[in-house]
């Protein structure tokens, strides 16, 4: 009688311990957020009409206001606004408030955080490698769940192209 009985325990616990491993695989599985990628299609147009946005920066004279498509090529040129502010300055704060009034961006809201990236290389292929030059980088929020990328490009006056891309992060 004793024996069964302890035949019965060991049979209780090994059901116990397997039920714990299996538990703690799932808790790992259900812990690691993977960061996956969408293409977006909405989001790359949210990049094309923000290109056309008209800024408080003039280029040549003072009623020639520049769009931020432009403002992307004076900023890597490190050219100054006829008012002598920094291009690169009028980039930043204007795409900020773009992005920002576009995107509700908060950790009780739907949308936990952007990345935002324009880039400047001499052909399609460097994108991503050190040869890209960097024009401007912009951060907010929680980028750690699933995101939805958006891309715009477009070439300069000079050779090159200039990408924008926007990662959405829910």
């Amino acid at each position: 009688m004793i024996k069964k009985a302890q035949e019965e325990i060991v049979g209780f616990v090994i059901i116990v311990v397997l039920v714990m491993i299996v538990a703690l695989i799932f808790l790992s599985f259900s812990l690691t957020k993977t960061s996956r990628i969408e293409e977006s299609a909405a989001i790359g147009q949210f990049l094309e009409s923000a290109s056309e946005y008209t800024t408080n920066c003039s280029i040549s004279f003072s009623n020639n206001y520049a769009k931020i498509r432009d403002l992307y090529d004076e900023c890597r040129n490190k050219r100054q606004c006829v008012n002598e502010k920094d291009s690169c300055d009028v980039l930043n704060d204007t795409l900020s408030e773009i992005i920002n009034a576009g995107l509700r961006v908060g950790a009780e809201r739907p949308i936990k955080g952007y990345l935002f990236k324009a880039v400047f290389v001499e052909n399609v292929s460097e994108i991503g490698s050190e040869d890209e030059l960097i024009i401007i980088d912009l951060k907010q929020g929680n980028c750690t769940g699933t995101r939805r990328r958006g891309v715009s490009d477009f070439s300069p006056a000079d050779e090159g192209i200039i990408r924008s891309q926007l990662d959405v992060c829910y």
